[in-house]
């Protein structure tokens, strides 16, 4: 599977989600006139799912 907001760096364990990536700290949604909210739950377990080995996950936006 290709993320097109994604980056993986396997030998770190780390994958930058990009804009698909909320902190844990976000109290919104952001800018989602593109988005397709109700997709949203498939696609991040498409994303885990790929890469299996990430122990990193850095958010597009705020601090992880």
């Amino acid at each position: 599977m290709q993320c097109k907001n994604c980056e993986n760096i396997p030998d770190e364990s780390i994958l930058f989600g990009g804009c698909l990536v909320k902190s844990l700290n976000s109290s919104t949604l952001g800018n989602a006139n593109d988005a397709v909210i109700d997709q949203w739950p498939k696609t991040i377990k498409k994303v885990f799912s790929n890469f299996p080995n990430v122990a990193v996950i850095i958010p597009g936006h705020g601090s992880y």
